[in-house]
């Protein structure tokens, strides 16, 4: 392919294009935050009760054991709340913490192995110890709240709040560790004189029969709560897993008076029945009229008609909590079956060329085996997508939910294989025919589902689930890079689909062809009203604008790529910017990183980001594939010393592969460098290519051996 400098007028071009794109991205962003506004206001309640218990579960309730709460579901809105902190395991202490800075915190250093530690004691309107709490968040870079902006939000709106016990005077507490009103238990002569009253109402234990009576004691001051001063709003949530026990969902109720029961839900998971442990603190504020910038969590709102007797509701939230449990289970066990499925292939053609040349033969894969590799490669190139498309059939509602799963997701696999293998008279015996199909498929589910608001990753594997608490909405790191390497894959294909075979018009071809796929995947994965991917910008629009460039036959410079990565930053910024504009309530994490940097707190969570991301390579398996990523980038960047035969051929057969594979690797080494799941990035995206690229290796030609010269005559004797 013929490459020339990057002439001026083609980089003015460049600039209306991305203006004109820019443009595009602030407009849409604007129009969906301005569509979804209405359905996400919170209502500031007369007088509210956040009554918060460790431990507590959806199984916990019952008409026998908790009858009051049982009886209150019936009026409530009612949801699932990730109490998801630093460490696995929540502690009470982690969680009041956590509500008391508004993002996640700890009681304990993150590398301690011991007991949860104790709440507090309260004296003379202080917490004791607080001064080692926020030595302790400053000095974890998992950890970057600040102890104490709960209790000074509601000050300088001169709004008063009544702690009731030692977990809500932590949380209500000011920066100064002080607690202006305080009760150790609910008096009825207190209970009304702020409009925000928090209860710690303890810990539930982890066996029977402690939990029953726990449990029975929660359900009775429920009751008493409820008889002695009624509240506009009563709310009862879990805020913390039970100590020494495993890690869940828990269970939350919200009675308002007047309002219909429906599903709770927040702006920062944006999902029905879902809220996470933040919220909690700016639920408080928004009870009491104050603001909650600088809060990572959202207020708790109550959305739609729960449609659902108690009965029924409780079974829903159950099989939830299934679901999550089920894909914390079964996350590395299904890892381990994707990387064994991308790696098959590769044993398989390495086995067969081995034997066949210790015996001296050609080395080249019988018909029957490359078909059988042929057909391993693209299912495991249709691994990823066959990971979200199983959530349409509900999976962990049945009896056996791992099995249901790997049976759809065969399914899928099996369907989408069939798809890219078929002889379609325009693809037939392309090599890029399967890359074309597998990726298109792929990319088109995705897309579709960032439209849809993402409901297949609500049950992916591949996604960190509620308990985690890692991604609620948008793309996860994995879904970008699935994602990212799909729209490149599929534009290096679409390339040979349409350009003629030489000319100007084709270059042309291939550029709109990578353009529109460009803006479709951008404007996808980037929105903060659909995949709500920051890294991703800045990620995939150099990987993108190399390839468009290559393509149009011109040369990268180093001042080119330095205009990309410019576009991208000034891209990401000019979305951040607008997401800042919108109200809090409709903010998303781009929006709170801005004001992040205005209060000064950015640079924590970037250290903290990037601490993640280098723990991703202190194991065997991130270990792995970083050498794989180096291994990879060095073979793109020079192919044809590694293999030239085969290489030689690939190339000729798919003429913008190499091209397309420089841009997947920008993306791979891009995107661990933003993403705090670091080299799992770059894993995930030579594990969706890899497979692809196999598969174009094995639809090349097979060489017709040579005939033998034929031996000349020998003279006879007579």
């Amino acid at each position: 392919m013929r490459t020339l400098r990057l002439a001026r007028p083609a980089e003015r071009r460049v600039r209306r294009s991305l203006l004109a794109g820019l443009a595009l991205l602030g407009s849409v962003a604007i129009a969906e935050g301005a569509g979804a506004a209405d359905s996400l206001q919170p209502v500031a309640a007369r007088h509210t009760v956040l009554l918060g218990v460790g431990g507590l579960r959806w199984s916990d309730l019952s008409p026998e054991q908790t009858p009051t709460l049982w009886g209150l579901l019936d009026r409530s809105s009612v949801g699932s709340i990730s109490v998801r902190t630093v460490k696995a395991v929540t502690c009470p202490l982690d969680a009041w913490l956590t509500i008391s800075t508004g993002q996640r915190s700890l009681g304990s250093p993150s590398d301690s192995s011991a007991p949860c530690a104790p709440l507090p004691r309260i004296a003379d309107g202080r917490v004791l110890g607080w001064r080692s709490y926020v030595d302790l968040q400053r000095g974890e870079v998992s950890s970057y709240g600040e102890p104490g902006r709960l209790g000074d939000l509601l000050g300088r709106s001169r709004r008063c709040a009544l702690a009731v016990g030692p977990g809500a005077a932590v949380a209500l507490a000011t920066s100064d560790g002080r607690v202006e009103r305080y009760t150790p238990m609910p008096s009825s002569g207190r209970l009304g004189e702020c409009p925000l009253t928090v209860v710690d109402a303890g810990s539930l234990p982890a066996r029977a029969p402690a939990r029953g009576k726990a449990l029975a004691a929660l359900d009775s001051l429920v009751a008493r709560l409820a008889a002695q001063s009624p509240p506009a709003t009563l709310f009862v949530t879990g805020v913390a897993d039970t100590p020494g026990g495993e890690p869940g969902l828990g269970a939350a109720l919200r009675y308002e008076a007047g309002r219909a029961p429906g599903w709770l839900t927040s702006n920062s998971t944006r999902r029905t029945g879902l809220i996470q442990l933040t919220d909690l603190a700016a639920t408080a504020l928004a009870a009491a009229g104050s603001t909650y910038a600088g809060i990572d969590g959202a207020p708790v709102v109550s959305e739609g008609s729960r449609g659902l007797d108690t009965a029924a509701t409780v079974r829903d939230r159950l099989d939830f909590a299934s679901l999550t449990e089920s894909l914390s289970s079964m996350a590395v066990r299904l890892g381990v079956t994707y990387l064994l499925l991308t790696l098959l292939p590769l044993a398989l053609v390495a086995a067969v060329w081995r034997r066949r040349r210790q015996h001296g033969v050609t080395p080249a894969l019988p018909a029957a085996w490359r078909t059988a590799a042929l057909a391993v490669s693209v299912a495991a190139a249709a691994t990823p997508v066959s990971a979200y498309l199983p959530t349409l059939v509900s999976w962990w509602t049945t009896s056996r939910p791992t099995l249901s799963l790997l049976a759809a997701a065969g399914v899928v696999i099996a369907v989408v294989t069939l798809l890219a293998l078929a002889p379609v008279p325009r693809l037939r015996g392309e090599v890029w025919g399967p890359a074309l199909v597998v990726s298109a498929v792929t990319f088109a589910v995705l897309t579709i589902d960032a439209l849809a608001g993402t409901p297949l990753h609500v049950a992916s594997p591949l996604v960190s689930g509620p308990v985690t608490g890692g991604r609620f909405y948008g793309f996860s790191n994995v879904t970008f890079a699935v994602y990212a390497t799909s729209a490149l894959l599929l534009a290096g294909a679409l390339i040979e689909l349409v350009r003629p075979p030489i000319g100007v018009g084709g270059r042309r071809a291939a550029g709109a062809v990578v353009a529109s796929v460009a803006v479709v995947a951008v404007l996808v994965d980037g929105l903060p009203t659909l995949g709500a991917d920051f890294g991703g910008i800045l990620a995939m629009l150099p990987g993108f604008g190399y390839l468009a460039l290559v393509v149009l036959g011109r040369r990268v410079t180093l001042r080119g790529a330095a205009a990309l990565a410019g576009v991208a930053v000034a891209v990401t910024v000019a979305v951040s910017v607008l997401d800042w504009l919108r109200p809090d309530a409709q903010r998303s994490h781009f929006g709170s990183f801005v004001q992040k940097v205005l209060d000064g707190e950015a640079s924590d969570i970037v250290v903290g980001k990037a601490a993640a991301a280098l723990h991703t390579v202190v194991n065997p398996a991130g270990l792995l594939a970083l050498i794989v990523l180096v291994a990879a980038v060095a073979f793109v960047i020079r192919p044809y010393g590694m293999a030239p035969a085969t290489v030689a051929a690939l190339w000729t057969a798919w003429p913008a592969l190499l091209p397309t594979l420089r841009a997947v690797a920008i993306v791979a080494v891009l995107g661990t460098l933003l993403n705090d799941s670091g080299v799992l990035v770059a894993g995930a995206m030579l594990a969706t290519a890899i497979p692809l690229v196999l598969a174009a290796v094995l639809r090349l030609p097979v060489p017709r051996p040579e005939p033998e010269p034929a031996a000349s005559p020998q003279p006879t004797r007579p």
